[in-house]
């Protein structure tokens, strides 16, 4: 990162970054100062990468289940859209994972298509195409299935069809021996509702608890988040595991089961943000052997509490009276209300105010309120000028006293 020290003296501030990458993404701030003014502008830089597309096991068999796999590797930012094609039409069967983090910020993300290949399917052209905000056309793999040949003695299928149904015969009487004798625990087992805070905090660590009872041996829980229409498993962790605890430090998420007797509990942790949680809907679902039950808790709302981190500010605009101004960022909804008030002592009498709202990249947003004051009520010590903010994310209103001593 380099700045144009020669163009300076034309009135030109060129900041040069070579081999951008993730992490040089944000808000870069310009400062002109000349004589005693001084002028800023914000410069949001947004950084894309571009997915690289390839096809897995294009190999198949006949009259078969087999499943091909398309994988984008190396995007950002995380959102995408893999869609598949048989001869230009949309296939629907398919699964798509959650896109992984690696440490160098890029994501990958694989996603499968389970199909029945037949003898017509061998000259089709099947299709993987990838929408993401680094292209400016959907990005598309086009290929045909290889067909394996099976070439098996009539001995050899004879063999293996006899072992197959000696197999079933032994799962079938296994089966139903345990039917008989555990017969009582594969009754139903009730999901209860998911627990979770009323009100969901930007960056306040939140867990939703999930709890089953009743439940058989061979019960699992998955979660799952539900993203604008695509559905991502969200994968568990193991405690006491350094390395597992290390990956997670790269993902949004913790998942931490519990199993005792017949209860089984799982919890989901994770900080809410307003980009990656607005409108998100996790499912948790039990499965025990084909019965699956699921419940659901939807992220109507993400709650931003206003911030006051930058110093207030205060000028002479004309003589005699003086300009305050008070930055509020990084708040979610937009809906705020500030109050100006001035006095000795207890602050009684109100001020008028003028606000300025400002969106930020990641969905939330910033204000900016200002008062003009005479000068003169400021030379007593006493005097007091108080601002306070009502915000939905706030229990108790914010606020800021402010005096001579404030500059």
């Amino acid at each position: 990162m380099s700045l144009n020290v020669e163009s300076l003296g034309d009135g030109y501030a060129s900041l040069h970054i070579s081999n951008v990458t993730i992490s040089d993404r944000g808000t870069y701030m310009c400062t002109v100062i000349y004589n005693a003014e001084s002028k800023e502008k914000e410069i949001s830089l947004k950084v894309f990468a571009k997915p690289l597309l390839s096809i897995q096991s294009m190999k198949v068999q006949t009259n078969t289940e087999n499943t091909l796999t398309c994988k984008a590797t190396g995007f950002f930012p995380p959102d995408i859209l893999i869609t598949w094609y048989r001869k230009g039409e949309v296939l629907r069967n398919h699964i798509m994972g959650k896109p992984q983090l690696y440490k160098d910020g890029m994501y990958q993300v694989n996603s499968t298509m389970t199909i029945i290949p037949t003898k017509d399917d061998q000259n089709q052209i099947f299709s993987c195409k990838v929408q993401h905000d680094s292209l400016q056309e959907p990005l598309q793999k086009d290929f045909q299935l290889f067909y394996e040949d099976i070439e098996t003695s009539s001995n050899v299928v004879t063999v293996v069809c006899i072992i197959l149904m000696l197999i079933i015969a032994v799962g079938i009487g296994i089966f139903c021996w345990r039917q008989k004798y555990r017969k009582k625990d594969i009754g139903v087992f009730p999901v209860m509702d998911i627990e979770g805070p009323t009100k969901l905090i930007a960056g306040k660590e939140t867990s939703l608890y999930c709890k089953a009872t009743n439940c058989p041996e061979n019960t699992s829980v998955t979660w799952l988040e539900k993203r604008g229409g695509q559905v991502y498993e969200i994968p568990e962790s193991h405690g006491g595991d350094k390395e597992e605890e290390e990956r997670l430090m790269d993902t949004q998420y913790g998942v931490i089961s519990c199993i005792e007797g017949s209860n089984y509990t799982s919890l989901l942790k994770f900080r809410p943000s307003v980009t990656n949680h607005k409108d998100v809907t996790f499912i948790c679902r039990y499965s025990c052997g084909e019965e699956k039950k699921e419940k659901t808790f939807h992220c109507r709302t993400i709650y931003a509490k206003p911030q006051l981190v930058q110093p207030i500010s205060r000028s002479l605009i004309v003589s005699g009276v003086l300009k305050y101004l008070v930055t509020l960022e990084n708040f979610y909804p937009r809906d705020i209300t500030i109050r100006w008030t001035q006095g000795i002592g207890e602050p009684q009498e109100a001020l008028s105010s003028t606000e300025t709202f400002r969106d930020i990249s990641d969905g939330t947003y910033n204000v900016y309120s200002e008062v003009t004051i005479p000068e003169e009520l400021l030379k007593d010590p006493e005097f007091r000028v108080r601002m306070s903010w009502e915000h939905e994310s706030l229990d108790t209103p914010g606020y800021k006293n402010l005096s001579i001593r404030d500059s």
